[in-house]
């Protein structure tokens, strides 16, 4: 069904829960921890949406594989420097506007790329329609499990996780320690 949906309704949709799940963060942060988990797992299945649907539209696209795999480069980079510049952002957004200002700039950022979303998007653009059926049988779950019956594939899969918590850890904790000890009094 996913592979069958246009690019632009899957990251409309991956934005959409995204928004949502944010909405719902503090009240879940206050209570039962389970509603806090699926809290996340719902911003982390927006997430997902979002990036397997620019993937999605980069393949269905670009049919030049240098140019595709160019265009899969730019976005991990991007994701990347997101990653760094995130948490030293919204920490600075935090400390100087409070959470109220914190939650709103978030969701908006949000709610504007969902706006822009159909504007830079080619509309009628599918992951998988019925002449890619036809010549293609693959789906996304036989992928993954042929994927992960690589070594190698879930090494770096395991690399990238780990490296993504401990890239974001660093930098937020960097930054966190550098505001109570600053580096001018060590």
């Amino acid at each position: 069904m996913i592979e069958r949906s246009s690019t632009v309704s899957l990251t409309e949709t991956g934005f959409g829960f995204i928004v949502f799940s944010l909405l719902l963060l503090q009240p879940a942060m206050g209570g039962f921890i389970g509603f806090l988990f699926l809290d996340l797992a719902l911003l982390g299945l927006g997430l997902s949406l979002v990036n397997f649907a620019l993937r999605g539209h980069i393949i269905a696209r670009v049919k030049d594989k240098k140019s595709q795999a160019a265009l899969f480069a730019l976005v991990t980079m991007t994701a990347n420097l997101g990653s760094a510049i995130g948490p030293l952002a919204s920490n600075y957004i935090y400390k100087t506007f409070g959470q109220t200002l914190f939650v709103i700039v978030i969701v908006g950022l949000y709610v504007f790329s969902a706006l822009l979303t159909p504007i830079v998007l080619t509309h009628h653009v599918f992951i998988r329609n019925e002449k890619s059926s036809k010549e293609n049988t693959s789906s996304i779950v036989k992928t993954i499990t042929d994927s992960l019956k690589s070594p190698g594939t879930v090494l770096a899969i395991l690399a990238v996780f780990v490296g993504s918590i401990m890239n974001g850890q660093l930098l937020r904790e960097w930054h966190w320690n550098s505001t109570r000890y600053p580096i001018a009094q060590s």
